[in-house]
This record gives structure tokens, C-alpha cells and sequence, in this order.
């Protein structure tokens, strides 16, 4: 079994802009839904408007939520290679 950890740092890099690219995009979907919903739920009146205004509710905390997770997700990568590197730059300098 091998013990050798190697890193493409550069391209985990790359990639974890790629990640916070792909974030930013399903979380303008999130919003313009959002929005999207509100405009629906001003077209509804009576006992309909208040159950479309629960159900908006339920969505916009859900969004909130999903939205808050790709921002935990994103900073979590980061954090994992910044690391990764630092942790690199460390050993290879007890050798320099």
C-alpha cells in the first residue's frame, strides 16, 4: 500500500474556481426563482394566497438553505487546499 500524498495544486486550484463558479451560477438560478415565485403569489387571492404564501415561505428558507451550503462547500475546499499547501510549504522548508 502506498503512503505517497501528491497534489496538483495548480489544478485543484483551477478547479475550486470552477466549483465557486458553478455556485454562484445555481445560486442566481435560486434568486431569480424566488423572485419568480413572488410575482406568481401576487397573482392569487383569498384561502389560495395564503397557502401559496406558506408554501413561498417553505421555498425561500430551502433556497436559504441551499444557498448557504454551496457558500460551506466553497469555503471548505478552500480551506482543505490552502492547507494542503501551507502544510507543503512547511515540510519542504525543514528541508531547504
Amino acid at each position: 500500500m502506498s503512503t505517497d500524498i501528491s497534489v496538483q495544486f495548480e489544478r485543484t486550484r483551477q478547479l475550486a474556481a470552477e466549483l465557486d463558479a458553478e455556485a454562484a451560477k445555481v445560486k442566481q438560478i435560486l434568486e431569480e426563482e424566488t423572485a419568480l415565485m413572488a410575482d406568481i403569489g401576487g397573482t392569487w387571492t383569498g384561502s389560495a394566497a395564503e397557502q401559496f404564501s406558506q408554501q413561498y415561505s417553505e421555498w425561500n428558507k430551502e433556497a436559504d438553505e441551499e444557498a448557504a451550503a454551496l457558500d460551506k462547500l466553497c469555503a471548505a475546499v478552500h480551506g482543505g487546499i490552502d492547507t494542503l499547501n501551507s502544510t507543503e510549504t512547511d515540510v519542504t522548508g525543514m528541508f531547504s
